[in-house]
């Protein structure tokens, strides 16, 4: 059956609401956890988000053809500032200990994410609504120490990368930019906030509007 172009977008738009990839987020609190059983960190926290306008994207719906096979970050929050006309897509990452290749590991898995979301978001933008927003991408890293070392194998490669967190890391900066070449928006530079756990805990908690939306 023959489908006309400008009813394509509006199918496509009524099968994706089904399959649930963005979901409303109904709760204060939302609590991500570590798929890997080996890692220390297990799970962190985070306290005061928003449950108006504000979303949890399912990077790895059940749909196979939609699957971003594993290389994303363990969870993508979307929240909408409608007063300041921002779109924030806040992608989070848990690594027990942040080495330069986790970092890497990182900024690879926030590309995958982005180039992945990025397909949903042009779809189902209905009636053109915030065609006039703008969009703030966030990776926040989440870790319980850091271990960077000049000295690694992989400083020569991603030797920006690894100068950009050491600056970060030194000065207090609030973020430090890392450039990420996706697939569908091609050269990026997104801000990367890392909060360090004080605790061993296998556990962390953290402020929505204190550690990531004044950090970004």
């Amino acid at each position: 059956m023959a489908i006309k172009l400008n009813h394509l977008r509006k199918r496509v738009q009524v099968h994706f609401k089904s399959l649930r990839i963005l979901n409303e987020n109904l709760s204060s609190s939302l609590d991500i956890l570590e798929t890997s059983s080996n890692a220390t960190l297990q799970k962190v926290t985070i306290d005061n988000i928003p449950t108006q306008e504000c979303w949890i994207f399912e990077n790895e719906n059940g749909e196979k053809e939609l699957r971003s096979d594993g290389k994303k970050s363990e969870a993508t929050i979307l929240y909408m500032d409608r007063k300041n006309k921002k779109l924030y897509i806040i992608m989070v990452e848990l690594k027990s200990t942040l080495t330069i290749e986790n970092l890497i590991h990182c900024r690879d898995k926030f590309k995958e994410s982005l180039s992945h979301i990025s397909v949903f978001m042009l779809i189902n933008n209905h009636d053109h609504e915030y065609d006039d927003f703008k969009i703030f991408t966030v990776g926040f890293i989440c870790c319980q120490n850091e271990a960077i070392s000049t000295s690694a194998q992989s400083v020569t490669s991603e030797i920006n990368l690894v100068n950009a967190f050491k600056t970060y890391n030194q000065n207090g900066d609030k973020n430090f930019l890392a450039e990420l070449q996706t697939i569908t928006l091609g050269r990026q530079y997104i801000p990367i906030i890392v909060k360090q756990s004080l605790s061993r805990e296998n556990s962390m908690r953290i402020d929505f509007v204190v550690d990531v939306l004044r950090n970004s």
